[in-house]
């Protein structure tokens, strides 16, 4: 099929319908409210059609959202022998890439709009939440970090801390500052994790 014929046209016509459809559906009632027979009931395509141009409601969310699994690469450190807060920098340095590269806009809704914002960027399955679960495992296993906490429990905190910078910077409309925000705040935040030296 020849990228300008009619069929091909009429395919990304279709295709740009249920993105802008899906779109305002997951972002109005959410991930876990929103059904494919309801996308494709709005726009007026047979559901044939979707699974021919997405692979499921998943895949459709991540055209929507963008594929936040290209971000947080294959975490690789000595843990017994790197400084820990490489750790935190690799997590910061993918989260500035994602940012700037999914924009501001995208990054907020799909966090804070019913979107299932969780389910786009925080759910466990996610390379984000994979890279930190790694990682917390790695440095405890290292002996690094004090007794007492879990890697859930810091994966958590660390999630929690990503959140309200994202929502700060968004809201206070500086943007500019996100980077720096998170850095200082999950550094501060890290090293209470880290065992005392004696």
């Amino acid at each position: 099929m020849q990228k300008n014929s009619p069929r091909a046209v009429k395919t990304e016509q279709t295709r740009k319908k249920i993105l802008e459809v899906g779109t305002r559906l997951l972002r109005h009632d959410g991930y876990d409210n929103t059904s494919i027979r309801q996308i494709c009931e709005e726009a007026q395509v047979a559901t044939g059609t979707f699974y021919h141009l997405f692979a499921s409601k998943e895949s459709l969310l991540e055209a929507v959202f963008g594929d936040t699994n290209s971000y947080y690469a294959t975490l690789e450190m000595d843990f017994e022998r790197d400084d820990p807060f490489r750790f935190v920098d690799a997590y910061v340095d993918e989260s500035v890439r994602m940012y700037n590269d999914l924009g501001p806009e995208t990054i907020f809704s799909a966090v804070f709009l019913p979107s299932g914002g969780n389910k786009t960027l925080f759910d466990p399955k996610r390379s984000s939440n994979q890279f930190v679960h790694r990682g917390f495992q790695g440095l405890q296993g290292a002996g690094k970090l004090r007794e007492g906490l879990t890697p859930e429990e810091m994966q958590e905190e660390m999630g929690a801390c990503l959140i309200g910078v994202l929502y700060s910077v968004y809201a206070m409309g500086n943007v500019e500052q996100y980077e720096g925000k998170l850095r200082r705040l999950l550094y501060s935040l890290f090293s209470s994790y880290l065992k005392k030296e004696d």
